[in-house]
């Protein structure tokens, strides 16, 4: 496991280049703008470096290769906030799907969840805004690893229909469960620095064991 780790934190390294597409053929308000600030051209070249690191084999590869076309054509901007949010989210999708793809035991890709999120953490000074929006990518790259566990699964229940209606059934109960029991806890704190680390630890617990439990029944097929 101390070997995916690794392979995980090598995810983290900035490329040395500026954008990641030649800035003699920018034409969009958002190339020239990227082109024209260093800290906006290295954020963009991360992403792509990031994106580049999932094999095509995967099993979640289509799912962020459809997500990073729908992102650059819809959410991509100039604001160092949207890019930065980009890179983290592909940070934390890729380390979690290179970990499964890898392990047996989706159990074990728990431990680099959490160094992935303290590693993000630590990068912005432990600060609150910080662990909220390593928080947020953490929950939006866990949300896309089910959403493909979701599919497998339900792609099973092909010639069941009765099985497949109960299965959409749970899902949103799921959904619903989520909301709430992470909505109570969050009210509790509601007034204090601490609530965005209280939702996102909720989320991220609920959702990992989600995960996993998909995980671990489409390995049985």
């Amino acid at each position: 496991m101390r070997l995916i780790f690794v392979v995980l934190a090598a995810l983290w390294v900035t490329p040395a280049q500026a954008a990641s597409f030649d800035c003699a053929k920018a034409t969009t308000d958002i190339e020239i703008a990227i082109c024209a600030d260093a800290d906006l051209s290295r954020l963009d070249e991360e992403i792509a470096h990031v994106y580049g690191q999932l094999e095509s084999s995967s099993r979640y590869f289509n799912f962020i290769r459809n997500d990073q076309r729908a992102w650059l054509k819809t959410d991509r901007s100039a604001d160092p906030y949207v890019l930065e949010q980009r890179v983290n989210y592909l940070h934390a999708y890729m380390g979690l799907a290179t970990c499964f793809d890898a392990q047996d035991t989706p159990k074990d890709c728990l431990v680099n969840e959490q160094d992935a999120l303290d590693y993000c953490m630590s990068d912005g000074g432990y600060t609150t805004f910080a662990m909220d929006t390593c928080g947020a990518a953490m929950a939006a790259a866990w949300d896309g690893i089910m959403a493909v566990e979701s599919d497998i699964k339900r792609a099973s229940f092909a010639d069941d229909t009765d099985t497949l209606i109960i299965f959409d059934e749970v899902a949103e109960a799921f959904e619903t469960y989520r909301q709430t029991e992470c909505g109570w806890q969050y009210s509790e704190y509601r007034h204090g620095t601490i609530r965005g680390q209280i939702w996102f630890g909720c989320y991220l617990d609920l959702t990992s064991r989600r995960v996993i439990a998909l995980i671990s029944v489409n390995q049985l097929q």
